[in-house]
């Protein structure tokens, strides 16, 4: 992990701690850096300069600034530095009161999965069925007259494996009818990766937010993709996805949507940066949806194909982000004043 102490000992003395990066003025040479452009991640160890367009490695930081070059991965560097975070997975046991059937049992079950992206391929491999009713009963649970399983009512469910066990289940209202589309059992594990157990690490990995979106790229594109359920990456997603070498983040197009924190339309673009470079022990790329208020399983198969055809690498978009929105750089240097 980069430190104050590591700058320090590359004599590199100004800089502005930003959280998840330092920033201070590029130290290439042919570069006059007036006002400080150059970021270095803590987790990775990547490098960007906004100004001249450099980018690299800290090992390729101490080589321009020592003249010698180490290789920090011998010295488990950037190797996850998250590991005494990471909980462990809860030990999950669910007994199911009701009956799991065929969706191709009933047309208006099966229809409802053609309509959202689910082929007849997904299902039988994913193992999708669905209930009329059913009760996911937590053996670790000890129930009472006042807490009882929560009963459900017209969904498919999906179950959600990792190593070959099951830690969740996502349940979805094929009425249309339910406020709620997406439920998930009480105390089940959200914390794993969807299709982790099916992924070939020699290819390119694409992650995708909810199933829907996945299914559309595994059934056109790839059948290398994972879902995290949702925007949020947790810790021990994180663990998992952080030593991918080729890993293609597809985020949601929520640019309709506003930021609750900032107040401002989401730019799902710096959000994910932000996530991402926090834990990625290598260069990962973005494939950006250019339709507002998409999502992947919006897409039809040439749109797909597009999109991930056009995938772009996390630092080739800062620099081009840099340079294209001359304002958001502005803001940017404004605050370190």
């Amino acid at each position: 992990m980069v430190t104050e102490e590591t700058l320090q000992s590359l004599n590199i003395t100004q800089f502005k701690d930003l959280g998840n990066r330092f920033i201070f003025s590029c130290p290439y040479p042919d570069h006059k850096d007036s006002s400080p452009s150059f970021s270095i991640y803590k987790e990775s160890g990547m490098f960007v300069c906004f100004g001249c367009g450099k980018k690299g490695s800290l090992s390729d930081l101490t080589e321009l600034k020592t003249g010698h070059r180490l290789d920090y991965a011998k010295n488990d560097f950037p190797i996850y530095k998250s590991d005494l975070k990471v909980r462990q997975l809860k030990d999950i046991n669910y007994e199911i009161e009701g009956e799991f059937l065929s969706i191709h049992d009933d047309r208006q079950v099966l229809d409802y999965c053609w309509s959202i992206g689910l082929t007849d391929e997904f299902i039988d491999f994913f193992e999708v069925k669905y209930f009329r009713k059913a009760k996911f009963i937590d053996c670790n649970i000890t129930y009472t007259a006042e807490n009882q399983p929560k009963e459900y009512f017209n969904r498919i469910v999906i179950p959600c494996k990792y190593k070959g066990k099951i830690y969740n289940y996502e349940c979805r209202d094929y009425t249309r009818r339910s406020s709620k589309k997406i439920l998930y059992p009480k105390n089940a594990e959200p914390d794993i990766l969807f299709n982790y157990d099916n992924l070939d690490f020699t290819k390119p990995v694409f992650r995708t937010e909810g199933i829907k979106g996945l299914s559309k790229i595994w059934t056109c594109y790839s059948h290398n993709v994972v879902s995290t359920f949702g925007k949020v990456i947790k810790e021990h997603q994180k663990k998992l996805l952080a030593p991918i070498t080729d890993l293609c983040d597809v985020p949601d197009n929520d640019e309709n949507k506003i930021n609750r924190t900032t107040g401002k339309f989401v730019d799902n673009i710096a959000e994910d940066l932000d996530i991402f470079d926090e834990f990625m022990n290598h260069e990962y790329s973005m494939a950006y949806i250019p339709y507002t208020g998409s999502d992947p399983a919006n897409l039809t198969r040439d749109q797909i194909k597009t999109v991930l055809d056009n995938r772009k690498k996390a630092s080739e978009i800062i620099v081009a982000r840099s340079k294209l929105f001359e304002r958001e750089k502005e803001d940017y240097l404004s605050c370190l004043k």
